[in-house]
Order: C-alpha cells, then sequence, then structure tokens
C-alpha cells in the first residue's frame, strides 16, 4: 500500500485520545492498523511519508523510531544481498501494538465512528431534502420568484416549527400584495422574518372578505332551500294517491 495515494484517513479514536504520541505519529499508526485490520501489508518509502505529511525524510526516520521504541511497531527492511540496496520497508504492529489499538476496542471504535457519522449524514441529508421540499412550496405560493439560491440559504436555517406561522402568513400577506412587483423579495422577507409581521389589510382585500362572506351566506341560503323543497317532496302525496284518495271521496 503506497501511503501517498491515500485520499482519507480515518484515526481510531484511541490513537487519537492517545496523549504519548505526536500528530505525526498517530497518522502513520492509523495507517499501519487501516491497513492492518484489512489484512494487508504496509509498506513504504520515507519519501512517500515525507510527501503525505508534508515533512523531511529525517523526520520519517524518527518518526517510525519513536513508534518502536514506544513498542508499537516492527520495522522490516528486505535489502538487495549483493548491492545492499534497499528493496522495501514493510511497517507491522507488534504484540502490544495489537493489543492496544486492535484488540481493545479499535474496530468498534472504527464501526461506531462509520455508523454514526453515517447515521448522522442521513439525518442530515432527509432533513435539507424535507426543508427543500418545503421551501419549493412556499417558493410557488410566494410568486416573486426572484434570488432563489440565497432565499434557500436563509429557508434552510429556518427552524421547521416555524413552517405553519411561516404559510398562515405569507398567505394573508400575497393577498396584500395582488401585485408581485410590490412583494418582498423572498430573502428579505426570510432574512427579516416577517412572518412575525402584522398583516394590513386593504380596503381591497377588507372589501373582497365581505363578498366571500355574503357568497357563503348566499351559498347556506341556497341550501336551505334545496333541503326544503326535497323535505316537501318526501312528505307529499303522488299523483296516483290523490286520484285514489278523490275516486274514495266521491263514492262517498
Amino acid at each position: 500500500m503506497k501511503i501517498k495515494n491515500i485520499e482519507f484517513l480515518i484515526i481510531p479514536y484511541n490513537v487519537l485520545k492517545d496523549n504519548s504520541l505526536s500528530e505525526n505519529e498517530k497518522k502513520v499508526l492509523s495507517n499501519v492498523i487501516g491497513v492492518v485490520n484489512q489484512g494487508g501489508t504496509f509498506k513504504f518509502h520515507n519519501s512517500w511519508i515525507a510527501d503525505y505529511l508534508g515533512c523531511h525524510k529525517n523526520s520519517v526516520s524518527r518518526i517510525i523510531s519513536s513508534l518502536k521504541n514506544k513498542g508499537l511497531v516492527n520495522v522490516e527492511i528486505k535489502t538487495n544481498p549483493e548491492t545492499k540496496q534497499v528493496i522495501s520497508r514493510v511497517l507491522t504492529l507488534t504484540d502490544r501494538g495489537i493489543n492496544t489499538y486492535v484488540n481493545r476496542g479499535i474496530t468498534n471504535d472504527v464501526d461506531r465512528g462509520i455508523n454514526s457519522s453515517v447515521k448522522y449524514n442521513k439525518i442530515t441529508t432527509n432533513n435539507i431534502n424535507n426543508k427543500t421540499t418545503k421551501f419549493d412550496e412556499w417558493w410557488e405560493l410566494y410568486g416573486k420568484k426572484v434570488g432563489r439560491k440565497d432565499a434557500l440559504k436563509k429557508w434552510l436555517k429556518i427552524d421547521e416549527a416555524l413552517y405553519g406561522a411561516i404559510f398562515n402568513h405569507t398567505r394573508k400577506y400575497i393577498k396584500t400584495k395582488p401585485e408581485v412587483q410590490y412583494r418582498l423579495n423572498p430573502t428579505t422577507y426570510i432574512n427579516g422574518e416577517h412572518w412575525n409581521d402584522e398583516v394590513l389589510e386593504t380596503k381591497e382585500v377588507n372589501e373582497q372578505k365581505i363578498i366571500d362572506i355574503n357568497q357563503e351566506k348566499v351559498k347556506q341560503k341556497e341550501e336551505e332551500y334545496r333541503d326544503y323543497v326535497r323535505r316537501n317532496r318526501e312528505n307529499s302525496a303522488s299523483p296516483e294517491q290523490v286520484r285514489d284518495i278523490l275516486s274514495r271521496f266521491k263514492r262517498r
């Protein structure tokens, strides 16, 4: 495994909290642990680690020596028998390293960290999706479609418990501003929390309310009349019944 190709690093919790290790020692040790947990072999060159840590190769030698002196890793160096040139370097965990960071809950720490992160990300993603859906509904209701990106950014910071109040106020507010161009910009409305403002109804709105009330009364009266006619029809005699009654009366 080439450490220079690593795109991210999981540092186990008990490594992170080990104050006896320097930051760079934690990084190198975490890489070794990660490879061991996957059943791999940690092969390296000092230049790779130096490039990864952003330090000099001499510093890498000191880091590895420190980990070795603390009894956490073993260093295996393979050389060419003839030229004595180093072919490869391998870092392995000692028994102490395994017992300290692997057998004593490292897997659980890693799993817990990953699972918690996934769960958190899932909740966060779902939450954002829900908020975005509500924003889309409000956006269509509000009608003034300018500055969507900034408005959405502000909307995502709003407590979902306020959505009811926002929608109720918006419905009233847009009635007072039937001409879209005179409404506040969406970002201004959200940023200023204008759903807390009193809605001052215009003369036109009041007149429309009166019309709506009168129309509702008319509908109610019409329904009452239809019900009255229906009841009377049910209680009225049919033509056949009327003829039968008349014929009986005549026979008398």
